[in-house]
């Protein structure tokens, strides 16, 4: 099939970075695929990626960095071309690329790329989604990375269909498209303290503990 074929291929060169370094190593049918994107890596070892998303805010990322740094934790970032616009974000930009941090495309437009309710209904076409990335890949790049270096990218919204992942497959070089797991709460980490969509800390933190301890009947914490 092309699309397994085009996995293969993708999985075989992608680069063991810190975004997905158990994806790079692992085997197609070790991972989880949720419309063609990579959303779990194997469940054999007690791994985790710290992946943060960027678009509009970013006042905590120093604090997120310090926290890493202090426990020698390696960390994922990827932004939008919005965020790298922010003259107050330019050091942490450095900073995630000097302190050994993958740093990867979020979009440049951060465009909705396809329906909520019915997902197979693309609203772009690939040149706009070809054109959009490689802009963002290019903004990327004058933070001392290469653009072949930035194999990993997550889509706007976290929302996609298989056009989605397919297309970026077709790009030179391949692009895997990844995403959190679905299942926990980890991804609602985006509203303030006051919006009544808040979810503490603590809470994310305990969703993703009992999900792993449960999921599948395959435990990766014990």
């Amino acid at each position: 099939h092309k699309s397994t074929r085009a996995m293969q291929q993708l999985c075989a060169a992608a680069l063991a970075v810190v975004a997905a370094a158990v994806l790079a190593r692992a085997a197609v049918e070790d991972i989880t695929w949720t419309y063609d994107g990579a959303t779990r890596g194997p469940q054999t070892e007690k791994v985790i990626s710290m992946i943060f998303t960027g678009g509009s805010y970013g006042e905590a990322a120093p604090i997120i960095l310090d926290a890493l740094k202090e426990r020698n934790i390696p960390g994922a970032f990827f932004v939008t071309g919005e965020f790298i616009t922010y003259p107050e974000y330019q050091t942490t930009l450095h900073r995630i690329v000097d302190e050994g941090h993958y740093l990867g495309p979020h979009s440049h437009s951060h465009t909705l790329y396809c329906d909520w309710d019915n997902r197979n209904e693309t609203f772009v076409t690939q040149e706009f989604f070809t054109q959009d990335l490689e802009t963002n890949l290019q903004e990327l790049s004058q933070y001392n990375v290469t653009v072949d270096s930035m194999r990993y990218f997550i889509p706007p919204y976290e929302w996609w269909n298989k056009d989605i992942a397919h297309w970026s497959w077709e790009m030179k070089p391949a692009i895997l498209l990844m995403c959190f797991t679905p299942g926990t709460y980890s991804q609602a980490d985006y509203a303030p303290d006051n919006d009544t969509n808040y979810m503490p800390n603590w809470k994310i933190f305990e969703s993703i503990v009992k999900y792993e301890r449960t999921c599948a009947g395959r435990c990766c914490f014990a």
